[in-house]
């Protein structure tokens, strides 16, 4: 099971983005011994996506996200990007997240980044539409 990765050039930089990671295993003991059975696990991680992002990259990602089908995502956090107080600017923000997002049909592990959850307006927002925050 082989990864994909998507790499961009932008402005004479090199940014990588990990698309897919097919290396995970769960594995279960057997009742009857110390045998282990591994099942193959596929999974996506999704980067960063703040510090100017550019239209397009990210909806790439998810649409070939969404065509390798993975068991899961997680994100790395930095969803958007945040830093103010103004809980109209940070509520469209998520809401042009989460239509970039909602074409994948996985299940969605969030973690947060300094740019989700960096000001006192941004904790509840983030709280009441990701959830509680795990690292």
């Amino acid at each position: 099971m082989g990864g994909r990765m998507i790499i961009c050039k932008l402005k004479g930089l090199v940014f990588v983005v990990l698309a897919m990671c097919a290396v995970g295993v769960i594995g279960r003991a057997e009742p009857a011994g110390n045998s282990f059975n591994a099942a193959p696990m596929r999974f996506a991680i999704i980067g960063d996506r703040t510090g100017g992002h550019v239209e397009g990259i990210y909806e790439g990602i998810a649409a070939e996200i969404e065509a390798m089908r993975p068991d899961f995502i997680m994100t790395v956090g930095d969803h958007i990007e945040g830093y103010t107080e103004d809980t109209t600017v940070l509520n469209n923000q998520w809401d042009e997240y989460f239509g970039i997002i909602k074409p994948l049909s996985r299940p969605i592990q969030f973690v947060p980044g300094n740019h989700d959850i960096t000001t006192d307006a941004a904790l509840p927002i983030y709280l009441k539409r990701v959830g509680k925050p795990y690292y």
